[in-house]
């Protein structure tokens, strides 16, 4: 995916150009994660370039098959339904750790990935061409501790972080719980 993302930083930085790069990470009760990905890249150079042209400015290899190209003017779109973590990511790539611990009454998942999207991390100390915003959306299952999490905004059980090169985090965490307790009749209910 790096391979990726630094060919079109190195492409956008000589004609100038924006990419809005947003990345759906899901974490499953049994622990799974899955990330969806879509990339918008926007740049006077994509006017006029034919489709398969396309494929030649973007290395579609390192994107998992079931992902779209699609190309619109001035505008080329990548979208990747949702995956394994091991399908989308080499493991030096992103580094990220899973704990999930149970106790009587509740279950804990923390979420741990090492800053990745630093400038310099990507080979790019000179970004001022080029408009590179990310967000990246973790959904936990139960309900996020913000008080042991470093995400920008929660909704719910999804927390958000809006990260650009100059992002000063050096890891980002979010912690989830879910508690057991007794309904009707004894039976659990998860709260």
């Amino acid at each position: 995916m790096y391979k990726l993302l630094i060919g079109i930083l190195m492409l956008l930085a000589i004609g100038c150009g924006t990419v809005v790069f947003d990345i759906d990470t899901d974490i499953s009760p049994e622990g799974a994660i899955t990330h969806a990905l879509t990339m918008e890249l926007s740049s006077p150079l994509f006017i006029g370039v034919e489709e398969d042209t396309i494929s030649t400015l973007i290395d579609d290899s390192v994107l998992p098959n079931t992902c779209d190209i699609t190309h619109e003017r001035t505008t080329i779109k990548v979208a990747c339904p949702p995956v394994p973590h091991i399908t989308l990511f080499e493991p030096e790539e992103l580094d990220l750790n899973l704990l999930v611990s149970e106790s009587e009454d509740e279950t804990r998942y923390s979420f741990r990935a090492e800053q990745f999207f630093e400038a310099e991390s990507l080979g790019m100390d000179d970004l001022e061409l080029v408009q590179l915003t990310m967000s990246w959306t973790i959904n936990m299952p139960g309900k996020i501790d913000q008080s042991l999490s470093n995400a920008d905004s929660y909704d719910g059980s999804a927390a958000r972080f809006d990260i650009t090169p100059e992002d000063t985090r050096s890891e980002y965490q979010v912690v989830s719980i879910v508690r057991e307790s007794s309904g009707a009749c004894g039976a659990p209910t998860v709260q």
